[in-house]
């Protein structure tokens, strides 16, 4: 999943690693660090996980996991690449390795409960 935010790469990737930020461009309570190995929840404790590798302004690889996941599924993984474009920032999301069944609903989430609210608060 893609979409272009009117703003700037370095923008993007601080306000997702901050807690006011992340909770800003969402919409959600969110917890959040930009230093790998820190634990990151989001969306007032329904997703949780950790940094796995930070990439300053570019690249951000986490593990990924909400409420609905059963104790014997393994996290997920969250990659969001970030590129400055004449347009903005470009974020590309791919999330991998979700527990089965539930693809489609965290392909309408991302929309719905980022890129729609982040894409608000750029704009304005």
């Amino acid at each position: 999943m893609n979409c272009v935010l009117p703003t700037k790469a370095n923008q993007v990737y601080k306000d997702w690693l901050s807690n006011d930020g992340h909770g800003k461009m969402t919409g959600g309570a969110a917890e959040a660090s930009p230093e790998e190995g820190t634990k990151h929840t989001a969306w007032d404790g329904y997703i949780w996980g950790v940094q796995l590798e930070l990439q300053p302004d570019r690249y951000i690889k986490q593990t990924w996991r909400t409420t609905e996941f059963e104790e014997q599924h393994k996290d997920s993984i969250l990659e969001i690449f970030l590129e400055d474009t004449e347009d903005g920032c470009e974020v590309k999301l791919v999330h991998s390795d979700i527990p089965e069944g539930q693809s489609s609903r965290y392909a309408s989430g991302w929309q719905e409960h980022y890129f729609d609210p982040m894409l608000n608060h750029y704009q304005s």
